[in-house]
């Protein structure tokens, strides 16, 4: 693979942490007040991408996100760190809750076109942690979960994946691939002003799905009734654990 690579990253805007939520029957929904932000993770992805740039190792970096038209926000704001191109996978809101679509649109755009594709490990939302590894696997790339860092030789890549019990390990990539991220040791840029007034004037891309994305929702909760029903489990520690696990048994909801 030959140097410089084409390096693709995905971007989500999610709502910002502080932002509440509200239920209904059918899907939860949040404040029409509510600020919408670059995923963070995301900027982290975004951030090991500038990082490559930095050192000669890419020409362009492009960023792509799916959902509404309130996510050319996120978008002009990846331009503003320093992404070379954006582009708009333009859906409804309800559209974008599937991994699966989001996955299939990206692969859809990308077309074995980029070396590298770098996405958060997981949105601060849903918390899916799956569309990296299905673009990966559409895509036929080799891939990495959990990454904290990214160094590179000719066409490998060394990445540091964060494990359990706050254990690390490294190893190598082979390009193409896909590679999660999920922190860094470098704070991602606050952007410059060159950039930003670069960013206003700047085109992003519209692109319509060649697949629906056929979402449908249903009730995924009910809320619970008010009762004074109480039981108390009487003896020893022993016994009070037998006993509660015949009670949690037999009001179990198969």
């Amino acid at each position: 693979m030959s140097i410089p690579y084409k390096i693709l990253v995905c971007i989500k805007q999610v709502p910002d942490a502080n932002a509440k939520i509200y239920l209904e029957k059918t899907k939860p929904h949040y404040d029409e007040k509510t600020v919408y932000v670059i995923n963070r993770y995301d900027e982290y992805a975004l951030e090991e991408a500038l990082q490559l740039k930095d050192k000669g190792l890419t020409h362009y970096i492009h960023t792509i996100s799916a959902g509404p038209d309130r996510i050319q926000k996120a978008l002009r704001r990846s331009l503003e760190m320093g992404a070379d191109e954006a582009y708009h996978i333009v859906t409804g809101d309800d559209d974008c809750a599937i991994p699966y679509y989001v996955a299939q649109c990206i692969t859809d755009f990308a077309k074995n076109e980029y070396d590298i594709i770098l996405t958060g490990v997981m949105s601060q939302d849903a918390m899916n942690q799956q569309t990296g590894q299905l673009i990966a696997s559409m895509l036929g790339y080799n891939y990495a979960t959990g990454v904290t860092g990214i160094q590179t030789n000719d066409d490998v890549i060394t990445v540091t994946r964060e494990l359990d019990a706050q254990t690390s390990m490294q190893y190598a990539l082979k390009i193409p691939c896909v590679i999660a991220v999920q922190s860094s040791s470098i704070i991602p840029r606050y952007p410059s002003l060159s950039n930003v007034l670069r960013a206003k004037k700047q085109h992003i891309g519209m692109i319509k799905p060649i697949m629906s994305s056929q979402v449908q929702y249903h009730s995924f909760y009910t809320i619970p009734q008010k009762t004074t029903e109480c039981e108390f489990i009487q003896g020893r520690t022993d016994q009070k654990v037998v006993e509660l696990y015949k009670i949690l048994h037999r009001n179990a909801v198969v």
